[in-house]
């Protein structure tokens, strides 16, 4: 068995060209492989690399909707929900979060619900 080093611009052309083979839009692709090399950076191993045959598993079965996007509702000035129309987390959490953040701005205080249909299990 061998073993290859990565600089973290390969690990991120790694997951995305994996990615866009396998189902996902360049946005949601750019996205978790973003998330995959920013976890091998800072020693995340299990959001990483780790993570890829999961995402493609996903991605070939079905499960995981690769070129879906998420829909922002508002549903009170503090309240923010995001239905995550079977994407993974990331993603959802991707569209989510600035909302979340301009409803803490103008209120004081928010809260994000998100509705995100796929549990990705990961096993090995």
């Amino acid at each position: 068995m061998s073993t290859v080093s990565l600089t973290l611009n390969e690990i991120f052309e790694l997951a995305k060209k994996t990615l866009l083979a396998n189902g996902c839009d360049d946005e949601t692709a750019s996205i978790l492989s973003d998330l995959i090399r920013n976890a091998e950076r800072d020693g995340s191993v299990s959001h990483g690399l780790f993570r890829l045959p999961a995402y493609v598993t996903g991605l070939k079965g079905g499960k995981i909707n690769g070129k879906g996007k998420p829909e922002v509702k508002k549903i009170s000035p503090s309240v923010i929900k995001v239905e995550g129309n079977n994407c993974l987390a990331p993603v959802v959490l991707n569209k989510g979060l600035p909302e979340l953040a301009k409803a803490a701005k103008e209120n004081g205080v928010a809260v994000l619900a998100i509705a995100c249909e796929v549990i990705c299990s990961i096993t090995q």
